[in-house]
């Protein structure tokens, strides 16, 4: 009788020191500058972040493209680099569509975002000053987390932009190089992949590789509406065009994820506006050239 009352309290002492903490992740891919969502989205972001204040936000790539208000503006990709940094983004991977300008805009996007861009497989000379990094760490509430970012790459070895647009730059296959990162989950407690890809390369990265606790994918314009395992993987996609966001749920106990979630919300669904990126959403729409339309012409190829 004395060994079994040890017995229970060991095992109760055991359970209250044992530490349990949750890494929210809001993701987000293939926006191709839709602005006239970001007053609504960034009111949810802000929703979030009164529940969860150590939300990371992070997008997998296509941040540009598809809006004129954004694509023709006199410096590029300004009205959408200013409403990232209003929401306050965290990271973003490249994109296809980040190659629609030339290398000179995308320098200005990267250098005048208040978040980091980051792709492993791209390679750049450092005369071009791209200041594009392979994977960023985070530190929320004593956890780390690692994000990697990579980008597709088409049969001509560039990803699905105009090789004039890329010139210098060299890209190597998305599964070889993500095989050199490896040690980054001996680092970290949560390990991320932001990877602009097809869905069947995506769920041949999280068999092949099944060290990545989360996978946000963006290039396919999936939605992915449910918590979505391949090889224990956490599978992520929000389709396009900021339509919807995806709230990441990751549960630690003793520095270890034991259970991951994934919830779709739809952003013209939410009920309020935030005033000031209305705003300033009104100001890139009335100054736009020509009075372009916020959601283009038509459907963005990936």
């Amino acid at each position: 009788m004395r060994l079994a009352t040890v017995s229970i309290a060991i095992l109760s002492a055991l359970m209250v020191t044992a530490q349990t903490k949750e890494i929210t992740i809001l993701a987000v891919n293939d926006m191709h500058a839709a602005i006239d969502r970001f007053p609504k989205f960034a009111a949810l972001v802000d929703s979030l972040r009164t529940v969860h204040p150590n939300l990371l936000l992070f997008s997998a790539g296509d941040n540009r493209t598809g809006n004129p208000v954004n694509d023709m503006h006199a410096e590029s990709s300004l009205p959408m680099t200013m409403l990232m940094n209003k929401v306050g983004f965290n990271l973003s991977a490249i994109g296809n569509h980040e190659f629609d300008g030339d290398i000179d805009g995308l320098r200005t996007i990267v250098n005048r975002s208040n978040f980091r861009y980051v792709c492993a497989n791209i390679f750049a000379p450092d005369s071009l000053r791209l200041h594009i990094e392979p994977y960023k760490i985070f530190e929320v509430d004593g956890v780390r987390i690692a994000v990697l970012g990579l980008i597709h790459r088409a049969e001509n070895g560039f990803p699905e932009a105009h090789p004039d647009k890329m010139k210098n730059l060299t890209f190597k296959p998305l599964l070889d190089i993500a095989n050199q990162y490896v040690w980054l989950q001996y680092i970290s407690d949560v390990f991320v992949i932001l990877s602009h890809e097809e869905d069947e390369e995506n769920i041949q990265l999280a068999n092949q590789y099944p060290f990545a606790d989360v996978l946000i994918c963006g290039h396919a314009h999936t939605l992915i509406k449910d918590t979505e395992l391949h090889n224990g993987v956490l599978l992520t996609q929000a389709e396009q065009k900021l339509k919807y966001v995806t709230h990441i749920t990751l549960q630690l106990t003793d520095g270890k994820i034991t259970q991951k979630d994934a919830r779709v919300y739809s952003v013209d669904a939410f009920s309020r506006k935030d005033d000031d990126v209305q705003t300033l959403v009104d100001e890139f729409n009335n100054n736009a050239i020509g009075g372009a339309s916020a959601f283009g012409t038509g459907k963005v190829k990936r």
